[in-house]
């Protein structure tokens, strides 16, 4: 419970210094992040694909990233950190 708790509290400071980003910054991690998900060609939920076609649109908000994040990890969690930790 303590480990979900603080995963939680990780991925809101996350999502906090993501909407800081410059918008050039935030388009780049949009593009590593789905460069990510396509490579991988895994399956995803039509949720999923909604929230990686609304980063594709330029819809930065701060609950799109969090789920986007959310799935990157599901697929590669060393790759989305490596990512996260660019910016």
């Amino acid at each position: 419970m303590e480990y979900e708790m603080e995963m939680v509290r990780e991925e809101e400071r996350e999502i906090e210094w993501i909407a800081e980003l410059p918008d050039a910054e935030r388009e780049e991690l949009s593009d590593e992040l789905l460069e990510l998900i396509v490579e991988k060609e895994v399956e995803l939920t039509q949720r999923e694909i909604n929230d990686f076609m609304a980063l594709i649109r330029g819809h930065h908000t701060k609950d799109i990233f969090r789920r986007v994040i959310r799935t990157a990890r599901r697929i590669n969690p060393s790759k989305t950190d490596e990512i996260l930790r660019k910016y």
